[in-house]
């Protein structure tokens, strides 16, 4: 990718006054410290050096002629020319972003960011964007904030709701016991605030909340580090997120109407992750803990298009105390006074460049566990667990494996029953967990369920081999908090090193699996359903 075109042909010796032959970082340094060196003479010696790969001194030149002449567009078209061709990409988007918004608004440079920004035409949102984009405009640079700096700066009051907890997962059993999972000892659940925000404007598409010329994401706080990328696919408005190094904190935002104004108090239950199960049960419907001896009228804002069983699992944890104000996924809302909560659960949508997460990168609260579980105690089986449950998934779903069928009849040899979540109400999926000896299944959100279980059950994500530095943590200090027994099967030893390998689809190892079921079920002594249970 580059932005000029051509390259200067030309080596300089003589700069001004000064005679300097540039082999050297010394001589570098000398030239930099020369007084009355014009910007366009350290570009044209810096592209020189560039072209002999002295990449290091190039951009130490590079950097000093964009100081001296930040206006000169020739000037940032060259710098930003060789951070792209060393792949130093975000650092040429940080550039930019910082010449647009503190230099000049040209309409050169945003075209660069346009293009830099990466809008690829194979994804129609993308292109619509792309086609509609008439004038700069149309997208809005913004201040990034997480909800505790934006209240400080505009003097909002905060309310601590849990102050941060340091908890404890024990090292992650997996099966074959040959990956070394790093991922065991303690880590921070943070600090839960709750405050009221004027005029925001929100949207199921985003996990952004915009209000008075910021963006407010919550995990912003500990997520603009060197190595965290921002996960573009899952949100609908923000694209770039500068890292903490950056030469700007601002933020890229592609600006949507505003299809209504909400007059109503509301709890914000909306983000681009709200459809899912485990995020909506574990991290939003979790932020109605907060209501607790709530007075004044209080409405629950959520996206109108996620299932029935959704909103069942809403009004259930609520008493139904609250109403319901829905607005669909592609919709922007003006909510004039909106309450949003930070804290309580947090498995970010962002993920690290190096595809290494940490074990601080998810946690949640010990509350959050036990208030869902006992919460939902009227739902569940007063019986000793008895099912061995797999969760089954549909065909065509994420983290599908390829001999499912033969997987699916290994399994009915050893007495389990197939289970299917998403076809059960909210109060069958309680009672059905509640039931469970041992849960069995490919990892994604049914295992949000395993909050219903009894202490003790045993619960087996099946996941792709991902290496020493995998990362099964997720589902084990979900586990661990609620008292069970967590082991991960993994499907092969090398896996995927796609950033989402979660994702991947994957062949399971028949042999190894009856192998593996038939030692769980006869340590625990599993094998037998009750005959009154039948």
């Amino acid at each position: 990718f580059l932005l000029v075109a051509g390259r200067l042909d030309c080596t300089i010796d003589e700069v001004g006054e000064s005679h300097l032959i540039i082999k050297t970082e010394d001589d570098v340094k000398k030239l930099l410290l020369t007084p009355g060196v014009s910007a366009r003479d350290l570009c044209s010696i810096a592209t020189s050096l560039a072209q002999s790969q002295s990449y290091f001194l190039a951009l130490a030149l590079y950097n000093k002629a964009y100081v001296i002449a930040p206006k000169d567009e020739q000037v940032l078209a060259e710098y930003i020319d060789l951070l792209c061709v060393i792949n130093r990409h975000r650092d040429a988007f940080d550039l930019l972003i910082h010449a647009y918004t503190e230099i000049q608004a040209s309409p050169q440079i945003m075209q660069w960011i346009i293009q830099l920004n990466n809008l690829r035409p194979n994804n129609e949102e993308w292109i619509r964007r792309l086609a509609n984009l008439e004038t700069p405009e149309q997208i809005e640079f913004v201040q990034l904030a997480d909800l505790k700096q934006f209240c400080t700066e505009k003097h909002i009051q905060m309310e601590c709701l849990q102050p941060e907890e340091m908890l404890y997962l024990q090292k992650v059993e997996d099966f074959p016991p040959s990956h070394r999972d790093s991922f065991y000892g303690p880590y921070l659940a943070k600090s839960v605030y709750m405050a009221e925000l004027p005029d925001a404007i929100v949207s199921p598409s985003s996990h952004v909340i915009l209000c008075d010329g910021y963006a407010i994401r919550e995990e912003f706080g500990y997520m603009h580090r060197d190595d965290f990328v921002l996960n573009c696919a899952l949100d609908k408005w923000l694209h770039y997120i500068p890292q903490n190094r950056s030469y700007t904190n601002k933020a890229i935002v592609y600006r949507r109407d505003i299809t209504k104004t909400i007059e109503d108090r509301c709890l914000n239950l909306v983000g681009s992750n709200s459809k899912n199960y485990y995020h909506w049960l574990i991290e939003w419907v979790s932020r109605v803990l907060s209501l607790q001896g709530e007075v004044g009228k209080l409405s629950l804002l959520i996206n109108g298009d996620m299932p029935q069983q959704f909103k069942d699992a809403l009004l259930f944890y609520t008493d139904n105390k609250f109403p319901l104000v829905e607005i669909h996924s592609e919709e922007s809302v003006r909510v004039k006074q909106l309450v949003h909560v930070a804290g309580w659960a947090t498995v970010p949508c962002d993920v690290r460049s190096d595809k290494k997460p940490h074990i601080n990168d998810v946690y949640i609260h010990q509350k959050v566990v036990d208030w869902l579980g006992s919460k939902a105690n009227a739902l569940k089986s007063t019986s000793k667990p008895f099912r061995k449950i797999y969760l089954r998934r549909a065909k065509d779903s994420l983290r599908g494996f390829v001999n499912e069928e033969d997987v699916a009849a290994l399994l009915a040899t050893h007495g389990f029953e197939f289970v299917m979540p998403e076809k059960l109400s909210f109060e069958e999926q309680a009672k059905v967990f509640s039931e469970a000896s041992i849960v069995f299944g490919p990892t994604g959100a049914a295992f949000a369920n395993i909050v219903f279980c009894q202490p003790g059950t045993k619960i087996i994500p099946m996941t792709m081999g991902e290496g020493n530095d995998a990362d099964y943590s997720i589902f084990a200090k979900l586990a661990t908090l609620a008292g069970l027994e967590v082991t991960h099967f993994l499907t092969n030893e090398t896996g995927a090193d796609h950033v989402y390998k979660w994702f991947a689809t994957f062949a399971v190892d028949l042999d190894l699996l009856d192998e593996f079921i038939g030692s769980i079920i006869e340590q625990g002594n599993v094998n037998k359903i009750p005959t009154e249970a039948k």
